[in-house]
């Protein structure tokens, strides 16, 4: 991957450690890299992933790069394509390890009998509860909701979703914390279903 050499690459970790314009135009750059991405979805493809994965992977990818540059993590030991690449191995592996992590649970019995169908049968009451529950959202929120969760900061969350700020990001959010409140206010049986579950979990 020998696309650039040290002195692009400088150019662009010092755009990248500008601000507006001049740190989008960066980002813009490294989106364009055609070759890298089609090399992160061959590396996706050949490890059981789909198209839309390996985009997601690229992107992902991305913003952990703006941010280790950001924070000082990237020591300028290698060229900034191979080392996003190997950033894109990496979040395609955590999430290939977590995938058959919760296969495994999902397959085998824990310590309280999951072997036993009663408990399966709550496992799945509890799962169909939470959908219902997320479904009450639009699109956009389900996908601000779910990357807060997974604590992504409010800058990636606004790149994530082509937001103008990390502050319209911390907007969004809000309203999306008061839509689905809203929503569970118009739909108690939601809430009362899955305490429900929760106390048979717990007998």
């Amino acid at each position: 991957m020998n696309r650039t050499n040290p002195h692009e690459d400088l150019d662009l970790v010092q755009m990248i450690l500008s601000s507006g314009s001049t740190r989008r135009k960066a980002i813009e750059i490294i989106y364009g890299w055609s070759t890298l991405k089609e090399n992160v979805q061959k590396y996706v493809l050949s490890n059981s992933g789909s198209e839309a994965d390996a985009l997601d992977v690229f992107h992902e990818g991305i913003i952990a790069l703006d941010r280790n540059i950001r924070t000082g993590k990237f020591r300028k030991e290698s060229t900034l394509e191979g080392y996003l690449f190997g950033i894109c191995r990496y979040v395609w592996q955590n999430q290939r390890r977590k995938s058959q992590r919760e296969i495994l649970t999902d397959s085998l019995p824990d310590e309280k009998g999951d072997g036993d169908p009663e408990i399966r049968t709550m496992k799945m009451e509890e799962r169909d509860i939470l959908s219902k529950i997320v479904a009450l959202l639009d699109g956009s929120c389900r996908k601000i909701l779910s990357l807060w969760k997974k604590s992504f900061t409010m800058l990636e969350i606004a790149e994530a979703l082509h937001l103008s700020s990390p502050e319209m990001a911390k907007k969004y959010k809000y309203r999306c914390i008061k839509k689905l409140k809203a929503e569970l206010a118009l739909n108690p049986h939601l809430i009362i279903s899955l305490r429900n579950v929760d106390s048979r979990k717990e007998d």
